[in-house]
């Protein structure tokens, strides 16, 4: 599992001492317990047995442990694991290395922890936990880390086996029950505004289209978005009395792509009850849309008015130069709370229950047209916003 470390300033006696006074939380040990000796130290850090000189030189002036001749080092003073400053962060990713910056909401997210984390002088720790196919060990992560960022679906188990190390945790963007503080986006609230200004128009029926990345299952922590993305728009449609006229488009395999969008576009082109406007997991599934319809010689919004979920920036426009009614949620935003509530964490601000925080929304109308009844579309075709 490799690891990228943001600030090459910390020296290896400073880091060595970090880990010591880490160890010491996660092994619970008590004053009067004895520390394992030089060489052993040594071995466990991957360090001299000069630096580890220096670095229990360094925690006994700060009182936390002393030094019998002869006999070894022990622990001299309790550490409460609530009570430190957060100097280096863990963030541990389920998704590939290479997706951290790929995909639009995670590099903001990215962003948003980066920013914070140089902004306070933080180390920061970047794991893949696809790159050896395992998490790092949660005693070995006690002992290296202050705080710990989840990005994605982790195991519970692990989830729970780190809170049991009383290390602070937050898990970002997965909304679940989990025993450690949460941070998500507000799927339901930016879908239901997105939804409302379509039926504002008149529309009735809307389809809700998702599909997954290149035919490859998509990281769950994308599932439970997509999710509750998809539960807003069947709520929505409950609401406005359209239960009977739901269209959702799922594309799970690349194969399927081309039917899907075949059916969906002839339900757009009947002449009668045709489907006006279509809802977009996120901007990678507008743009899909876009190219699908002006293949089959569709106009947007004329012909169809389609809108986004959500998404990770606040600057969409379609290819004609018509900005979509959209819900952008700020994921920089996100990152950085994240950061904000482990530093409280490290500082002692622990809670008896974990908690599930949503980063809101800003929503953008956008260009739509009014809904066209009877099979009548054409001269009265008008884009605008309410």
């Amino acid at each position: 599992m490799k690891m990228l470390n943001n600030r090459e300033t910390t020296t290896p006696r400073r880091m060595s001492a970090e880990r010591i006074r880490r160890m010491i939380v996660a092994e619970g040990l008590r004053p009067g317990d004895a520390l394992p000796n030089y060489d052993q130290l040594s071995a466990r850090l991957e360090v001299s047995r000069m630096t580890v000189h220096r670095a229990m030189t360094d925690l006994v002036k700060a009182g936390l442990i002393q030094r019998l001749h002869g006999k070894g080092c022990f622990v001299r003073k309790s550490i409460s694991p609530g009570s430190s400053k957060l100097s280096t962060l863990g963030v541990i990713s389920a998704l590939w290395r290479t997706q951290l910056v790929q995909l639009g909401y995670l590099r903001e997210m990215m962003q948003g922890i980066l920013a914070s984390t140089e902004w306070d002088g933080i180390a920061l720790n970047i794991l893949s936990v696809r790159s050896e196919d395992r998490a790092l060990d949660p005693g070995e992560l006690a002992a290296t880390t202050d705080g710990v960022l989840l990005i994605g679906e982790i195991d519970g188990a692990y989830v729970a086996a780190l809170a049991n190390k009383h290390i602070p945790v937050v898990l970002v963007d997965c909304p679940r029950a989990m025993p450690v503080d949460s941070i998500a986006c507000d799927n339901a609230g930016a879908t239901t505004a997105v939804m409302d200004h379509l039926f504002s128009l008149g529309h009735r029926r809307i389809a809700f289209l998702s599909q997954t990345v290149h035919g490859v299952k998509l990281p769950v922590v994308e599932e439970l978005d997509s999710r509750e993305r998809r539960e807003a728009y069947l709520t929505a449609m409950i609401a406005h009395d359209q239960a009977h006229d739901v269209h959702v488009v799922m594309v799970q395999e690349a194969s399927q792509l081309q039917t899907s969008l075949h059916d969906l576009l002839n339900k757009i082109r009947c002449k009668k009850n045709p489907i006006s406007a279509v809802l977009a997991n996120s901007p990678g599934e507008a743009d899909m849309f876009y190219q699908a319809a002006q293949d089959a010689g569709l106009k947007i919004p004329q012909d169809v008015s389609l809108a986004v979920a959500v998404g990770a920036h606040d600057d969409r426009f379609l290819p004609n130069g018509l900005r979509l009614a959209y819900s952008h949620v700020s994921f920089e935003t996100m990152g950085k709370r994240a950061v904000e509530v482990l530093k409280e964490r490290c500082q002692g601000a622990l809670h008896s229950l974990p908690s599930l925080m949503r980063i809101g929304y800003t929503f953008y109308p956008g260009n739509s047209t009014s809904a066209f009844f009877g099979g009548s579309k054409g001269k009265s075709s008008r884009p605008g916003t309410p």
